[in-house]
């Protein structure tokens, strides 16, 4: 229940929303300062159009399109809607207890990872800053201390992570093995991961723009998260990063067996679009499909850190503790870890290239159920 509105110039600023008190500006400052992360820029500046953006809370349903209405009246206003909300895309959190000590992952072997450590590509020659934006991730959990943390919410809760998936995609990518625990993530030798905590229940849409601007001022972004209606000014915002070579990686939804709605960001032009495969390298039954799907990656009961303190419908085992979880989110963490190995060892390449790299241009079959199969960690390595 929340709208969103541009005015049209500096000066005009929409009377009611200065009078109701309740407009805040989307974007304070050039780059958001606030938190332990201070993420810096490399991108030329952003128009003064988007400083120029507010988001009003109206309450409830009802009241949110009056006060809609009333904003498309208004001469002073530019543009104005409701946003669309963006949830993670875990499809279920597995009642199966995992293996104590990282156990038999085979999705592992699914994308010939074991394999891909063996490739001289596999030692990268540079670091690759990767943003994430998501529900944040448990600071005490121990196999977690490399991953830097930004918090954009203005109302967060009593944890770090509220909801366990951002802990879960961090461990993914960034995880480090323990005495007792012998997981580790796919990249944590290779990238700087940055999480921005900016999605919540309930949704929050400044926080999630600003978490989103942020996270897309590094090389590489994971976007575990999705939504069924576009949004103006997070395409905006993920235009002007493509536009500036960033990578952006999305996951395709978990809409599958109801009909595969298009879901966003991941549908937008020259976003990375991630299915997800069961054990079997079939679609995943949750999985969306779609003509803008990619590849596809493993997402059913995979492995990972969940937070140290008791999170619904999360269940875990040992200590530090992990726990599985499916859906194309962690489909999508898998292709970002291939990235960010890609971006290691050539930094200059280009997101065409990327794209072209993880297609493989020989040829392959492509399907809507799951773009051109299941990413191959090795092929896609041996071939930069």
């Amino acid at each position: 229940d929340w709208a969103v509105a541009r005015r049209e110039t500096r000066a005009g600023v929409h009377r009611h929303l200065l009078d109701t008190q309740r407009a805040e500006p989307v974007f304070e400052s050039p780059v958001p300062a606030k938190g332990p992360l201070r993420v810096e820029s490399a991108r030329p500046p952003e128009s003064p159009s988007l400083q120029d953006f507010y988001v009003v809370r109206s309450g409830e349903t009802r009241a949110t399109h009056q006060l809609l209405e009333q904003l498309l009246e208004d001469d002073g206003v530019e543009l104005a809607y409701i946003a669309p909300p963006r949830f993670v895309q875990a499809s279920r959190r597995t009642s199966m207890v995992p293996p104590q000590g990282g156990g038999s992952q085979h999705w592992r072997q699914q994308i010939r990872w074991p394999q891909a450590r063996q490739l001289p590509q596999w030692k990268g020659k540079a670091t690759v800053e990767l943003g994430i934006v998501d529900s944040g991730f448990d600071h005490g959990h121990p196999q977690l201390t490399l991953p830097q943390f930004q918090q954009h919410l203005t109302s967060s809760g009593t944890v770090a992570d509220e909801s366990g998936h951002g802990t879960h995609i961090c461990g993914q990518l960034a995880a480090t093995a323990h005495a007792n625990n012998a997981f580790e993530g796919l990249v944590p030798d290779c990238a700087q991961v940055k999480m921005h905590c900016s999605l919540s229940d309930p949704y929050d849409p400044g926080a999630y723009y600003r978490g989103l601007r942020a996270a897309c001022a590094c090389r590489l972004v994971n976007l575990s998260l999705s939504g069924d209606t576009e949004d103006p000014l997070e395409t905006r915002l993920i235009a002007d990063a493509v536009a500036n070579n960033v990578v952006i990686i999305a996951a395709m939804g978990n809409e599958g067996e109801r009909g595969s709605p298009d879901q966003y960001p991941a549908r937008l032009p020259l976003v990375i679009a991630v299915g997800a495969v069961d054990g079997n390298g079939h679609r995943a039954s949750f999985s969306n499909e779609g003509n803008h799907i990619l590849i596809s990656a493993p997402g059913v009961d995979i492995l990972s850190t969940v937070p140290t303190y008791p999170v619904p419908n999360v269940a875990v085992t040992g200590q530090p503790p992990l726990g599985v979880m499916s859906g194309t989110s962690m489909a999508t963490a898998i292709v970002t870890a291939v990235v960010a190995r890609m971006l290691s060892f050539k930094p200059n390449l280009t997101l065409s290239q990327v794209i072209a790299g993880i297609r493989g241009d020989s040829g392959g079959i492509w399907s809507s159920e799951t773009g051109y199969g299941v990413i191959d960690a090795q092929a896609t390595l041996s071939a930069l």
